[in-house]
């Protein structure tokens, strides 16, 4: 092969690695100061969690020690570490990520350099990231040898004082009273925080302005003509004028369907009444008033038989947010092999995470006795086969030389 063929082929496995890898990324800067706290998100289409063991620190190809830590918040992973003293070229490598390549799933490398230059930091921060329930403790290291203020911000604001080396700042989450996703400010340092709050209302994590219920699905028969009441609810702190409905007249009509307001706090109710009962519908309704839209879906099936019909929403066990999505409720979906340490509560696309979603502990860990056990036994059962092979070898060998004995007489006296 030629340099210029040669050439041509490094370039295109280059880019092939580039795609493979495009569906991860990462807000990892290129320059940290010597033990500054490096705080990077990694996003993409991740389908298993990533494990600490997945994670490496590099300076060229030699992996370095470093103290971090990773953590999934939401759709997303967190990545916290305390860059190292040395200033150098090093690389954040994440291996064996599960996720779609092409469509298909497969599992990569995700990597990004950065380094490490400039004078020491002034001071760090760890954890890089908060989860929190109740009250929680950061340490936040100066590396001055004269106090430093810093502003801190959370649920109040307030100007601190390091004093030289370790600082503790206690946090509390009083006051928040909705589970979520928050910024903690350390002076310079934003840290990522998910408050795992119990909620009361689990209703809070709807739409502020939405259709009740969010989805209208029914199965009815031929020819039944059933009227389909719903609502607009506005529990903003603003007034919406001039909502105009737009729908498929041939399939349904809807009353009132233009010039509806609703004030903050209030609610409109709404009939839609079918056109024709003998074709299925699936169809969208939007709602617009200036910038404001929002959509309501209607699916009515035609069955065959009367056990098989019914309307879910209208039934007094039927849970609205079971209309939205999890990322429409801001709500986690917890992964295959993932927990959730949190509420939950049913969306359209499955059971939604009111809190955070962690790796889920292995059973095999749990049940580790039952091997140890099973090893004991095995050992005692082959130390009392050993023990009987050993009383009884001598008997062996006694009855080996009477036999040899007889054997000798009878060719003597022969």
């Amino acid at each position: 092969m030629n340099k210029k063929a040669g050439l041509i082929v490094f370039i295109l496995s280059v880019l092939l690695t580039a795609s493979f890898v495009s569906a991860i990324s990462s807000d990892l800067t290129g320059v940290y100061q010597p033990k500054e706290t490096i705080i990077t998100k990694i996003s993409g289409n991740i389908l298993e969690p990533i494990t600490l063991g997945q994670i490496t620190f590099k300076r060229g190809h030699v992996a370095i020690p470093l103290e971090f830590d990773v953590k999934k918040i939401g759709s997303d992973y967190y990545i916290w570490a305390i860059a190292p003293e040395e200033e150098n070229n090093y690389t954040l490598s994440i291996g064996d990520i599960a996720t779609t390549v092409s469509g298909r799933v497969d599992k990569v490398t995700y990597e990004k350099n950065f380094s490490v230059e400039g004078n020491l930091t002034d001071y760090n921060v760890k954890p890089g990231f908060v989860i929190m329930k109740d009250n929680f403790e950061l340490t936040v290291f100066s590396f001055l040898d004269e106090d430093n203020s810093i502003n801190v911000q959370f649920v109040d604001s307030g100007a601190v004082t390091l004093k030289p080396g370790e600082n503790k700042i206690k946090l509390s989450s009083a006051g928040i009273t909705k589970a979520g996703f928050n910024v903690i400010e350390i002076g310079e340092y934003q840290l990522p925080a998910y408050v795992t709050a119990e909620v009361d209302n689990l209703d809070s994590f709807l739409p502020e302005i939405r259709f009740k219920p969010g989805l209208i699905q029914s199965s009815i028969l031929s020819g039944q003509n059933n009227v389909y009441p719903f609502k607009i609810v506005n529990y903003g702190e603003e007034e919406i004028d001039n909502i105009s409905l737009d729908y498929e007249t041939s399939l349904f009509r809807i009353s009132p369907d233009k010039n509806i307001n609703i004030g903050a706090g209030d609610e409109i109710l709404l009939n839609l009444t079918l056109v024709n009962t003998d074709e299925n519908v699936d169809s969208i309704i939007s709602a617009k008033s200036g910038n404001f839209s929002m959509d309501l879906r209607v699916i009515i099936n035609i069955v065959e038989n009367e056990s098989q019909t019914g309307t879910p929403y209208l039934t007094a066990n039927y849970s609205e947010s079971s209309s939205y999505s999890c990322s429409a409720l801001s709500a986690a979906k917890c992964s295959s092999g993932e927990v959730c340490n949190g509420q939950t509560i049913n969306g359209s696309d499955g059971t939604c995470c009111i809190g955070l979603c962690s790796a889920q502990q292995s059973s095999s860990s749990n049940y580790s006795w039952v091997g140890w056990l099973l090893g004991v036994i095995v050992l005692a059962i082959l130390g009392y086969l050993y023990y009987k092979y050993k009383k009884t070898k001598p008997e062996g060998d006694q009855l080996k030389k009477k036999v040899s004995e007889i054997e000798k007489k009878q060719k003597e006296s022969a």
